[in-house]
């Protein structure tokens, strides 16, 4: 659970001393003689035990400063671990021999978050797991009438429904390479959102700059050096019944990218802890523009989302190629939750078990199935080489190719904030052959 440090301080010494006050005069008054010197004893006797009780509060108040400002402590710990059971020769003839697999901490994160005006929020989260990195650290202005909420600082580009959810979240252990690839991840930048008609329709927008020493971004597998991103997102829930137990989301985002004359990306396909499976920097690139669409649904127990995306590349010379990828997944709780969606931020949240599991004798807690297909495309840039495209390995065929992953999921949901993840990942790179791995996952937030 999130650790609240809102509300009374931890010590109230000065009630205390109200007490003693109240209870220590009237029996002084009693036991004092009626001579002008005790009475004079008594005046004394009163003010010191006034001040004492001013000093009291004045300490009070510094007892905890920090106290009014900060509204949650939290963090995650994920433990994931990679086994590579079998892959085709040439995969690790030309990538890697062996692939990599083994453990790591996947995510390993801090935060702080709360107010210091009505409407002015702040949120600073790192993450440790293989060296400090900023994560979300922004400032947020909301709630001033007409004027739309704004976030200032690093945090997600509104790209992607499967990107905007958190990892908490996600339903399988990694995110699908359309959204690797397709979306910066965290950026600095400035953001500007607003909700109507009681959140029925939500839209975002903002411009971000690659230049700003933030960290490299966690799940982007292309990077831009020195420029200015413009990306915007439109979501609308359809329908939305039964708090949230019949949901059909709609979505849409753009992003628009300039580039100092290189892109380069590299993309594992669906498990962390191994190599990617296409790899390469296209030159001569001046920016792209990128086309989102998203659908999503929730029907009692069972849910589904997919999203299309693809990136127009524009060159200063040559052709100007086109990457486009897809996915869909699906989803059922065995033990009858549901995936809860937020309506103004057009993404999921926490699973909460129907009967958790705490201890012997509970409840099974919350059991789901998960299954997704995904694909991407990189052919159209093998056109490019040898004067417009460098390969990270191999040549262009391979290392621009097509790239097919299909993964089952068992999750299993002990408690709220707690989650079991078993993926199966079948992964088919369209020039060099096939992968194969189990991964888990051992999650904790707070």
């Amino acid at each position: 659970m999130h650790q609240h440090r809102g509300g009374k301080p931890m010590y109230r010494h000065s009630n205390n001393w109200r007490y003693y006050t109240t209870a220590i005069l009237p029996l002084v008054a009693l036991a004092a003689p009626a001579q002008a010197q005790q009475s004079d004893e008594m005046a004394a006797l009163e003010e010191r035990l006034e001040r004492v009780e001013q000093e009291l509060e004045d300490a009070e108040g510094d007892e905890l400063p920090w106290d009014q400002y900060i509204s949650e402590l939290g963090g995650r710990v994920q433990l994931d671990q990679t086994f590579n059971l079998d892959a085709s020769d040439d995969l690790e003839d030309v990538i890697s021999d062996p692939l990599e697999d083994g453990a790591e901490f996947r995510r390993l994160r801090l935060y702080v978050e709360g107010a210091v005006a009505p409407w002015l929020d702040y949120k600073v989260q790192l993450d440790f797991a293989g060296g400090t990195e900023l994560q979300d650290v922004y400032f947020k202005i909301h709630d001033l009438g007409a004027f739309p909420t704004t976030k200032i600082g690093n945090f997600k580009q509104p790209v992607s429904l499967q990107e905007l959810t958190s990892s908490k979240y996600i339903t399988l252990m990694s995110r699908s390479m359309l959204t690797d690839f397709f979306s910066p991840g965290h950026r600095t930048g400035i953001q500007f959102s607003k909700s109507f008609a009681d959140e029925r329709f939500n839209i975002a927008a903002g411009a971000f700059n690659s230049n700003f020493d933030s960290g490299e971004a966690e799940t982007t597998g292309i990077t831009s050096k020195g420029q200015w991103d413009i990306s915007a997102r439109i979501t609308t829930p359809v329908i939305y019944r039964n708090d949230g137990r019949q949901v059909l989301h709609l979505g849409g985002s753009y992003l628009h990218r300039s580039y100092e004359d290189e892109l380069e990306f590299g993309l594992e396909p669906e498990v962390h802890k191994t190599d990617d499976f296409v790899a390469g920097t296209i030159l001569d690139v001046e920016h792209s523009n990128s086309f989102g669409l998203e659908l999503a649904g929730v029907l009692g127990p069972a849910h589904l989302q997919g999203e299309y995306a693809q990136m127009d590349i524009s060159r200063t010379t040559g052709k100007d190629p086109d990457v486009d990828s897809w996915y869909v997944q699906g989803g059922v709780f065995l033990t009858g939750e549901i995936r809860p969606y937020d309506k103004g931020d057009g993404d999921f949240g926490r699973v909460k078990p129907n009967s958790p599991f705490t201890g012997l004798g509970t409840g099974p807690g919350a059991w789901e199935l998960a299954a997704r297909y995904s694909t991407i495309d990189f052919t159209d840039v093998q056109d490019l080489a040898p004067a417009g495209f460098t390969p990270a390995f191999g040549t262009a065929e391979q290392a621009a190719s097509e790239v097919d992953v299909y993964t089952l999921g068992l999750n299993w949901y002990p408690v709220a904030h707690a989650r079991w993840m078993l993926n199966v990942v079948q992964a088919d790179q369209d020039a060099l052959g096939d992968a194969t791995y189990i991964t888990t996952r051992f999650q904790v937030d707070f």
